[in-house]
């Protein structure tokens, strides 16, 4: 196995986990609610920037830890296979920033009206 086939191998195990949908759906509404406080766009991203700044590292740890968690058995079969170890944990963690930032940005600009 190569990197873009454990790539994409992870990229479908973040997918069927249903947690990751309710990340942009819960930027969608706090991003979307600060917009109709506010009513002014300065002000709301100032306020999201505070509330993500808080909020994003400890969302990611958990789905992070819980993700892995999950994961075991297909680790370990993966480790009984010719792949190196560091292929998977690059894998792996590329998977988890790339679903991550991809559910951070459509949940943060769907409101926006980008």
């Amino acid at each position: 196995m190569n990197f873009s086939k454990l790539l994409k191998y992870e990229l479908l195990g973040i997918l069927r986990n249903r947690w990751i949908l309710f990340f942009p759906l819960l930027f969608l509404l706090i991003s979307g609610g600060f917009l109709k406080i506010s009513g002014d766009a300065p002000k709301a991203v100032l306020a999201l920037s505070h509330v993500t700044s808080v909020a994003l590292p400890l969302i990611s740890l958990l789905f992070t830890v819980v993700y892995w968690y999950h994961a075991e058995r297909f680790t370990e079969w993966l480790l009984t296979q010719p792949v190196g170890r560091f292929e998977i944990l690059a894998a792996r963690w590329c998977a988890l920033t790339l679903a991550l930032t991809t559910t951070l940005g459509v949940g943060l600009t769907s409101s926006m009206g980008v």
